[in-house]
């Protein structure tokens, strides 16, 4: 894995959670977000994992969504 990669890659829901809302205390709302609205994750045993290139992606998307509906 390149250093780039290994940059870009969240371990666990901690991590996931600090990067998304600036906490670790969220991780429960990160569970709930891969569960009922698609978040890009990747579930290998109880730990997730995810890209922060995606969930950029992925919050970017639902701006556009957003901004879309009436």
């Amino acid at each position: 894995m390149s250093g780039d990669a290994k940059l870009d890659l969240l371990k666990g829901a901690d991590q996931i959670s600090d990067f998304m809302f600036g906490t670790k205390e969220e991780r429960r709302q990160v569970y709930h977000l891969a569960d009922h609205h698609c978040l890009p994750v990747i579930k290998m045993g109880k730990k997730l994992y995810a890209r922060r290139s995606s969930l950029v992606q992925w919050l970017a998307d639902r701006e556009g969504k957003a901004s879309r509906d009436p």
